[in-house]
């Protein structure tokens, strides 16, 4: 069941935050998520393209996101490489945001992206419709490695920055505890028409190939 709500009752809902960032070139992207049983659903994203001309202010942009997240929801926890993020992530943690370390090493790249890989064939990943989230998502394959499916580039020039910090986000809320019902975006409010009880409005990732 989806159930609309006002901003009002976000507070109680429990999120996960997935950050990737980078100054110049690359897009930075943040995704939140929470678990309903054994869903993962998404509740907000956001993308920054920098430039090397105007390389990103993470401070106006993705820490003040961060911010207004936690104000609107209960962040459990914030999963970020500190490679980049290092200084916000600890201005951050002085506002009682909860940080957490999370280096995009091989293994890590590898653990995310099965993990999304199995909540995909599992239809266990809902995601409202998101004209970015679908671009970065089509231009994302998965290779088989040993060590199980891993996300990469079609082309090296895709941008597929907000599936990476998805799979972040996904990796850490899997094993989060079932959250409050209420996690229909307000900003969106017919998103679902007069039914409220009908999911049509959202997507399983499954159906964005």
């Amino acid at each position: 069941m989806v159930l609309l709500c006002s901003l009002a009752l976000y507070k109680p809902l429990h999120i996960v935050v997935g950050v990737d960032a980078s100054i110049r070139n690359d897009s930075n992207g943040i995704v939140a998520v929470t678990k309903q049983g054994d869903r993962i659903v998404l509740v907000r994203n956001q993308k920054w393209q920098p430039s090397k001309k105007n390389p990103i202010d993470f401070e106006a942009s993705l820490e003040r996101y961060i911010r207004e997240l936690n104000d609107q929801f209960t962040i459990k926890a914030c999963y970020y490489d500190p490679y980049q993020f290092h200084r916000s992530a600890m201005t951050l943690a002085k506002d009682h945001i909860k940080m957490v370390e999370y280096p995009q090493t091989l293994d890590r790249l590898t653990q995310m992206s099965q993990n999304l890989y199995d909540l995909i064939i599992g239809r266990n990943l809902l995601l409202y419709p998101d004209k970015e989230v679908k671009a970065h998502a089509q231009k994302a394959i998965a290779t088989e490695t040993p060590g199980g499916w891993r996300i990469v580039k079609k082309q090296t020039s895709h941008k597929i920055d907000l599936i990476i910090t998805l799979a972040i986000a996904c990796q850490g809320a899997v094993n989060m505890k079932t959250g409050q019902r209420e996690w229909i975006r307000t900003d969106v409010p017919d998103l679902l028409g007069e039914n409220e009880e009908n999911e049509d409005g959202w997507e399983n990732v499954s159906g964005l190939h």
